[in-house]
């Protein structure tokens, strides 16, 4: 094998590595949520008090493996007199995706991906009423690898007309990984050249 053969080898790996790592994946879905723990009614719109979830849809496709969604449905706060109950609550998020393929392994159903925030409530001047959600992640697997979904947290308060759930989807690769395939690919180059050596240099002392 001339050097020039595995250069070449080389640069093929390489190419796999980062092309496979750059594949985008659609994905489509809509969301829904309910309160409280251990809930599991979830409705497009639904209330705790005077908290208000409305669910909607999402999509878009996925740019070096990451989708950033801008709309996992809305919180909305109004202004009421009984915010004691915020406090500590739950709100409980449902994705159904309906794209990729084959979604499974989640918490929920095979298809249903269920965040778990939780919520704590304060009390500011002139009845301001903040409730902060902490962050949530959960992974799934897809017919073509798996993928994490992360919420944001959010500070949702009685002045705000109604916050927006956003987060990220991150596609990984599937198994094995196209840098394993580059380093098996490396490994193959890499003992067909020391074949190449020690068959010249048998070559040379046979022939002094």
């Amino acid at each position: 094998m001339r050097i020039s053969h595995l250069f070449g080898i080389l640069g093929l790996a390489f190419t796999i590595s980062s092309g496979a790592a750059q594949a985008e994946v659609v994905f489509t879905g809509t969301t829904a949520a309910c309160f409280g723990s251990g809930c599991n009614t979830f409705l497009s719109n639904t209330s705790d008090e005077n908290l208000v979830f409305t669910g909607g849809s999402f999509s878009g496709t996925t740019s070096g493996g990451v989708l950033n969604v801008t709309n996992f449905g809305n919180l909305d706060l109004n202004r009421g007199t009984n915010f004691d109950n915020y406090d500590n609550d739950v709100l409980n998020l449902a994705i159904t995706f309906t794209a990729p393929a084959s979604v499974s392994n989640g918490p929920g159903s095979d298809n249903v991906f269920t965040a778990v925030l939780q919520g704590t409530a304060t009390t500011g001047s002139n009845g301001q009423v903040v409730i902060t959600f902490s962050d949530s992640t959960e992974s799934y697997l897809f017919a073509g690898g798996s993928f994490d979904v992360h919420i944001n947290g959010l500070t949702v308060k009685t002045q705000d007309n109604g916050v927006n759930l956003t987060g990220t989807i991150t596609a990984v690769a599937p198994v094995p990984e196209s840098s394993t395939w580059a380093m098996m690919i490396l490994g193959f180059a890499g003992v067909g050249y020391l074949a190449y050596r020690r068959r010249n240099q048998t070559t040379a002392s046979a022939i002094s």
